[in-house]
Parts: structure tokens; C-alpha cells; sequence
């Protein structure tokens, strides 16, 4: 995709681009033992049948565990964050390594006190999931929150900063060598340019560090990790026959990586739904009436 055809995107998104994507995407924090609230990645609420739950990167949470503190999620019309004091579910059995994690995949289920807390939140479902393996000619949008442009709160009664960034993205074209843990059965790949970044309502939004210093891509998108990405539209296909109702996630930011081709990493969403029927019996019959 060229340069021009980006700007015309951009100058679209925020029509583009449903309240879904933005309402359901949350920042991850951790409340330490000095009581601040410091971000540490972002994630996706999800909901199935009557459960609902919180979708992420295992490296994620593993942070938080790592940090001592509590962790907790925020939305973007949240003043506080809502704790999560109960157990993590992680695509790998071992909770302190993400060793051999090929999904890096990481749940939490919700209890009724959590859910109402979320205030102005929305609750992607399965049937928002595109598992198509053909996403060649697919616009995709990553929607999370940066941490260059979060400012910690030093209490615990004071709200977090947070900015959520929609990163526009393509298919990486090139091919997928030495990169390391990157497999195409699992992973999708995605170019990371700067000039393709955005903010929450499509403008043009090169990142910059409270100092007001250019971040470099794709490093500077730390914080964005777990966050969902979302395919909403085909660049075959003219921008003004995009529908927002048409967008649908296919994958979790995972990872990035850097050198000559900066590309950006994620997980097929289908690894979240295999980790929550294995973990969820309960929910087995909800998500079969959607794979058989």
C-alpha cells in the first residue's frame, strides 16, 4: 500500500473503526508496594455465553506477577483501575518462563464485581473473530495503549494517564527469516513504519516521548502488548465500502522485531479459544456451536 492510499485511510478511521474496538481494549497496570500505578500492558475483554474475560499477553502477565504489586485493568472512560486478584490462565505450564510459550496467550476470568466495575467497557465475542488463514490483501488496526504515552500515578486515589494509539498496518510481505520464535502456523507478521501511526480517531500521531523526543519503531509500541488486532477491511476493496460492523480481531500482539525490517508480531486468535477449552469446560458447549 502506498503512502497516498494510507492517508486516505487515515482520514477515514475514525468512521472505519467501531466504538467496539476502542471500548474493549484495556490497559493492563500493576499497583505496586509504593502504592503508584504504573502500566504494563494492554488486552481485550472478551465474553462467552456468561462468562467474560480478560485477553493478553502471557509475557504480560507475567510482568505484573514479576512486579509484586496487584495488577489490574483500566478502559478509557475508567478514573481507577479494577483489580484482579484472582488466577491466571497461560498457554504455557510454566507460569515463570515464557520458554517454549509458542501462543504467549494469557486469560483471566472475571468474576460479577469485576464486570460491573468496568465502566463504559464493551465485550468482543467469538462471533467478532475472524480465524480465516488468507489475510494477505487485509488493513489491519492494532488498538492499545503505549507507554510513552501513559503517566504513572504516584497514588493510588489518582487517575492513570492513558492515550490509546490505533497503529495501522498491512501484511508484512517479505520473507520471515531469522526471526527468531516466529512461526507461520502460529504467528501472523505486520509492517512497523512510523508514518502509519495514528491516534484513537485516525489523525496522524508520530510518537513522541513526554519529552517530546521521536520514538523509534517499533520499540516505541511497549505497552501496546496483548492488545488485539483488528482486520477492517481489504485494500482490493474501495475505503468507503469498509463497514465498522464488518471488523473482526485474528490475532494478539505478541511481539516485535527490530533491524532492517521492523515488523510486528502476533498470535492467531484461534490460540485463545483452544486455551479456553482446555481450561473452561464449562464454556465447551458455547464455543462449539462456532467450530463445528
Amino acid at each position: 500500500m502506498n503512502s497516498e492510499a494510507h492517508v486516505n485511510i487515515a482520514k477515514a478511521i475514525d468512521a472505519v473503526v467501531s466504538s467496539l474496538v476502542i471500548n474493549s481494549t484495556v490497559a493492563i497496570v500493576c499497583t505496586t508496594q509504593s502504592k503508584s500505578i504504573v502500566q504494563v500492558g494492554s488486552g481485550t475483554l472478551l465474553s462467552i455465553a456468561d462468562s467474560c474475560f480478560l485477553v493478553t499477553a502471557a509475557h504480560v502477565a507475567r510482568a505484573t506477577q514479576k512486579m509484586g504489586g496487584t495488577p489490574g485493568i483500566i478502559g478509557l472512560k475508567a478514573s481507577l483501575p479494577t483489580a484482579l486478584t484472582g488466577e491466571w490462565t497461560l498457554s504455557s505450564s510454566d507460569s515463570e518462563s515464557a520458554i517454549g510459550d509458542k501462543y504467549d496467550i494469557a486469560l483471566y476470568r472475571l468474576n460479577e464485581n469485576q464486570k460491573q466495575r468496568l465502566t463504559g467497557c464493551e465485550f468482543v465475542r467469538i462471533g467478532d473473530v475472524d480465524f480465516s488463514s488468507d489475510l494477505q490483501n487485509g488493513y489491519f488496526v492494532l488498538c492499545g495503549f503505549p507507554s510513552v504515552w501513559s503517566v504513572t500515578s504516584n497514588n493510588c486515589s489518582e487517575p492513570l494517564i492513558l492515550r490509546p494509539l490505533l497503529y495501522g498496518v498491512t501484511s508484512y510481505v517479505g520473507l520471515p527469516t531469522g526471526l527468531q520464535g516466529f512461526d507461520t502456523n502460529y504467528h501472523l507478521l505486520f509492517e512497523a513504519i512510523a508514518e502509519k501511526t495514528l491516534d484513537h480517531q485516525g489523525r496522524s500521531a508520530r510518537m513522541r516521548t513526554r519529552s517530546n523526543h521521536w520514538v523509534s519503531m517499533p520499540g516505541g509500541l511497549r505497552g501496546i502488548s496483548g492488545c488485539s488486532v483488528w482486520l477492517i477491511g481489504n485494500v482490493t476493496s474501495p475505503i468507503h465500502t469498509w463497514n465498522p460492523k464488518d471488523a473482526r480481531i485474528v490475532g494478539v500482539e505478541t511481539g516485535v522485531f527490530e533491524g532492517a525490517h521492523p515488523t510486528i508480531k502476533a498470535s492467531k486468535w484461534n490460540a485463545v479459544l483452544s486455551l479456553i477449552y482446555a481450561a473452561y469446560s464449562d464454556l465447551r458447549p458455547s464455543i462449539d456451536l462456532y467450530i463445528t
